[in-house]
Formats: C-alpha cells, sequence, structure tokens
C-alpha cells in the first residue's frame, strides 16, 4: 500500500468498530467517531496524498490528458473535501473504501471526486445492491467485501414511539454488550447504551437526534404475545388524554435477530435509579430524602397513580409488588429531593369486566400463579395477594384486591421508615405466612400475632 495516510486512517476506523461490542457480527462503526476520524483536516491530508498513487495503466489516448490531480496535488483539495461532506455525503463510502485500503476503490472515488456528475455514489445509495449494476467502475472481487463490510456502516436509527423491525443485516447501535437489569417471568430488562447520533426523541410533536451517547432499558421478552399484550396497553394509555405522570411508559420498541436467527420482541423505558424493592433493602437510600412525610408522598403519587388505571382507563395491574415501582431522578417543578415514584410493567393487566349478579366491576383469573404468556390471565407474585385472590379453583381481582396489594406495599415502605436499614425485611418476614398446596408452598402478607410490635 502506498498512502501512509490510509493506513493511519484505516487503522483508525478498525480500532472504533472493534470498541464498539461482541460479537464481531454486532459490530458497527458509530457516527461520532465516523466524523472525528474522517473530519475536514484527515480529508484534506488523504487527499493530498490520493491524487499522487499510481493509477491503473492507461489507454495510450488517455495518457495524453493531463490530470490535474496528478500534476498538481492540492488543485482544489478543498473543494474536493467539501463535496465529500456535504449533502449528500458520501463520508461513509470513503470509509468502506479505506477500511481494507483497497487501492482500487479509493482510485474509483478519486475519479467520482475529480468528474463533474454531481450525482455520483453517496451514502444515501447504502447499502448496495447485489447485483452493482448502476455502479460501475467496480470490480466483481471486490463486491463481496462491499456487501459484507457496508452493514458496519449502517447502524440503525431508533426513533421514540415507533415498533420497528430492524432488517436482517443492520446492526443495532448499542455500544458494549446489554447489561441484565432483571429478570422476569414475561422476559428480561437489560441496560444499554445507544450510541450518539442513532436515537431520535420526540419533543412537541418534533423528532430531534440526540448527539450524545443514550442509556435507556430494555425489556426483551421471550414471547411475541407478551410483547403485543403489552405494547398494546401502552398504546391505549398513551391515547388517553389525561395520562397519569406517574405510570411509566414505553419509548418505542424493535423486533430483530439475535447471533443464532431467534426473532426477539423488545420495548424501551427510561432508565430508572433503582426498583422499590432494591430502594428499601438499602438503609442509606433514606437520606435521599429530607423527611418521612417526603418519602409518604412518593408513595400516594402511586396510589394515585392506582386509581388512575382503575377509575380512567378501567384496568387492573394484577402484578403488584415493589419491584414494579421504579424510582426515578427528575427536574420536575416543585420535586425538591430530586426523584420520583412511578408505577410499571403492565404484561398482566386486564380490562375489568362486570361479574353477573354483582355491580361490580372484576376479572376472573385462572388457577395457576405463573406470569407466563400461556396463563390467559395470570396471578402476580402472591407474598403481595389479597387473600381472595388465593382461593383454591377460580378467584377474581377488583379493585379491592388491589387496595390490599398495594397496603401491603405501603406497610413494608413504613417499615423502612420505622428502621431504614432492617425495617422492611422485618417487616416482611414478621408477616409472612407460608402456606402448603398442591404440593407447593406460597408465602402471603397476613395480619399474625407477630405483627403486634408494629
Amino acid at each position: 500500500m502506498v498512502l501512509s495516510t490510509a493506513e493511519t486512517l484505516s487503522q483508525a476506523l478498525a480500532d472504533a468498530i472493534r470498541r464498539t461490542r461482541e460479537p464481531r457480527s454486532d459490530r458497527f462503526l458509530p457516527k461520532a467517531d465516523l466524523d472525528q476520524i474522517l473530519c475536514h483536516d484527515s480529508l484534506i491530508a488523504l487527499y493530498q496524498k490520493l491524487f499522487r498513487i499510481v493509477v491503473p495503466q492507461r489507454e495510450p489516448n488517455d495518457m495524453l490528458t493531463s490530470n490535474p490531480w496528478i500534476d498538481n496535488p492540492s488543485h482544489d483539495v478543498i473543494g474536493y473535501a467539501q463535496k465529500t461532506v456535504k449533502n449528500p455525503s458520501r463520508i461513509s463510502l470513503l470509509a468502506l473504501f479505506l477500511l481494507d485500503q483497497r487501492e482500487e476503490l479509493l482510485s474509483l472515488f478519486k475519479d467520482w471526486l475529480s468528474s463533474d456528475d454531481a450525482k455520483f455514489p453517496s451514502d444515501e445509495d447504502l447499502p448496495l445492491s447485489a447485483d452493482g449494476r448502476w455502479l460501475p467502475g467496480i470490480g466483481f472481487h471486490h463486491w463481496e467485501y462491499i456487501l459484507e463490510k457496508q452493514w458496519i456502516f449502517l447502524p440503525f436509527t431508533i426513533t421514540e414511539q415507533y415498533y420497528e423491525r430492524v432488517p436482517r443485516m443492520c446492526r443495532k447501535p448499542f455500544i458494549g454488550n446489554p447489561k441484565e437489569i432483571k429478570r422476569g417471568a414475561s422476559g428480561t430488562v437489560y441496560k444499554v447504551k445507544v450510541a450518539a447520533g442513532y436515537w431520535r426523541d420526540k419533543k412537541n410533536d418534533e423528532y430531534r437526534t440526540f448527539s450524545m451517547d443514550q442509556l435507556v432499558a430494555m425489556k426483551v421478552f421471550e414471547d411475541d404475545k407478551d410483547y403485543e399484550t403489552e405494547r398494546d396497553f401502552l398504546q391505549e394509555l398513551r391515547q388517553n388524554v389525561s395520562i397519569h405522570k406517574r405510570i411509566v411508559l414505553d419509548l418505542g420498541g424493535l423486533i430483530y435477530e439475535d447471533s443464532e436467527g431467534k426473532l426477539c420482541h423488545s420495548l424501551f423505558f427510561e432508565l430508572a435509579i433503582c426498583n422499590l424493592d432494591e430502594f428499601l433493602n438499602k438503609g442509606d437510600n433514606r437520606r435521599f430524602y429530607a423527611s418521612n412525610g417526603s418519602v409518604i408522598a412518593k408513595a400516594v403519587d402511586i396510589v394515585e397513580a392506582l386509581d388512575f388505571l382503575h377509575k380512567k382507563v378501567r384496568f387492573l395491574h394484577l402484578d403488584l409488588k415493589p419491584d414494579n415501582i421504579l424510582i426515578y431522578e427528575s427536574a420536575e417543578p416543585g420535586i425538591n429531593d430530586g426523584r420520583i415514584w412511578k408505577l410499571t410493567d403492565f404484561n398482566l393487566a386486564k380490562r375489568k369486566i362486570k361479574v353477573r349478579s354483582s355491580s361490580r366491576e372484576r376479572l376472573e383469573l385462572s388457577n395457576s400463579d405463573s406470569t407466563a404468556s400461556t396463563v390467559p390471565a395470570g396471578r402476580g407474585p402472591a407474598l403481595y395477594q389479597a387473600p381472595e385472590i388465593q382461593v383454591p379453583g377460580t378467584s377474581l381481582a377488583s379493585d379491592e384486591s388491589e387496595v390490599w396489594s398495594m397496603g401491603g406495599i405501603l406497610l413494608v415502605v413504613l417499615g423502612f421508615l420505622y428502621n431504614p436499614y432492617s425495617g422492611a425485611k422485618r417487616f416482611r418476614d414478621s408477616a409472612t405466612v407460608t402456606f402448603k398446596d398442591q404440593g407447593g408452598e406460597r408465602r402471603s402478607l397476613y395480619v399474625t400475632s407477630k405483627m403486634h410490635q408494629w
């Protein structure tokens, strides 16, 4: 290879790609790195060298024609650098040709630059088609390389409130491997970092692209039916004009193939600091709140969110527990401690229905305590279930049974306030009764003589 400048840029591109993630098939080149590596000064240096390289053998008539790039390497170099970066951009196409240091492709790019054709290939033409008929001058032996490597420069852009399928060859724009946060019956939640330039959010009905990396939570579902259930419920919530601010809505979703070819369904959410269960089990967290009253005010927010769910959209949550209350940092006016609590995880949520011979709205549940998608109307965790939900056979859930569950959560919070370092655990232990039935065990909160101390 003749070009030391090209070698340096090629190595910088390869290093940036290598840093993104494993496995190799998931790697991509972040736009921020691409713009930094192939900046204006780098293009000037590259073109000064590029147009001095030995060109392929020409026909005798062609050799009589002078080439300004060879005769005068500095001729309009700045203009050609601008031609590379202006709209439409050719930066990704140039990087594709540079990555493997292929002189023939760089020479072809040089010819495109020096031609008078303003419509020569650009990044908008990526991905290149397999037949290559529209792109003359590229030898067949380069196409296998191009068709494989071009996807490194085409990571998928995630757009809030969109539910899209990632093309099979397209790379997801995640920096590093996802970090597992929580594993549940319906799926697993991961912490993911989305590279700058590949996350678009909606602000005042307009979309904007973030210029910084974004940390978000991604819930990957075990079954597509679970994904559809939660997505559809959250969409229905979003359509409500008076959506409660203490209910967690998703940010959109992706459907993609994993490394083994399995189709994965996922939803994105704002990344929380922790869930309430984690908060209550670490006494040092008490220092984040000025008084017991401020903690109780957060709990009241969740009660109001549940009331909104029951009365405004007429749904039952069916999975109330501290794990499904998330704590976020917030810059909202009036939030003195900078933190808010929100209700989340609506995979089991069901619309309330009226039961015959009753004026109350209830929901008949199956006898299984599983939360998997095979259960028509699954039960939540037994520890916070109301007694009537645990009746053998079938049973009915209602607003009242969810108030019981919320009451259990509030009592655990009060235990935390009584003693931040052990109160929550002591209360759960003293109020928990273990039942043995149908060959198994289940634990539930009950009022017993052990609770008199509270």
